[in-house]
């Protein structure tokens, strides 16, 4: 939020800077045809006020450029730390559904894995996808239902698995 306040500070002041120095060059660009200049001696003075002039003009660019893009593109700090600390909930997550395996038989662990890589998938999905009896599914999911693990979710003869309170 900061950096888009300055972005707008800097903005404005280029902006003024930018009409100051265009407002210079102009009176300097008159002087030089009332002068015939670039040809007399006297004219070098404004030559290099043209130069400098010129000069200010990329700079005022550059600031505007600067100023344009704390603006509309920097992301903030408070951006960065909300991004910081979705990764950290993400990886608390992944660790505590690894510690959760890790008590888990070969056979549970299939099915909460699968669970978890589909969200409100059909009992009858997982039981193609995993080739495991339909009885020994129905246990297994009885099993993690009682440790809190799994619910189920039945719409009408269908159950669609969702994964418990671990999270």
């Amino acid at each position: 939020m900061i950096n888009k306040k300055l972005g707008y500070v800097i903005i404005s002041l280029a902006v003024l800077l930018g009409i100051f120095l265009f407002y210079i060059h102009n009176a300097l660009s008159y002087e030089a045809d009332q002068l015939g200049c670039f040809e007399p001696a006297e004219c070098r003075g404004i030559a290099t006020s043209f130069a400098f002039t010129n000069l200010s003009f990329g700079i005022v660019g550059f600031v505007l450029a600067l100023g344009t893009y704390l603006v509309a593109f920097y992301k903030g700090e408070e951006e960065i730390i909300k991004h910081i600390e979705n990764q950290k909930n993400n990886d608390l997550r992944n660790q505590k559904f690894d510690i959760i395996l890790s008590a888990l038989n070969d056979d549970e662990k299939k099915v909460l894995t699968s669970i978890r890589e589909q969200e409100g998938v059909s009992q009858s999905t997982l039981y193609i996808r995993l080739g495991i009896s339909k009885s020994k599914l129905s246990e297994l999911l009885k099993i993690l239902e009682k440790k809190n693990l799994v619910k189920k979710q039945k719409k009408g003869k269908t159950n669609y698995l969702y994964l418990g309170m671990y999270r």
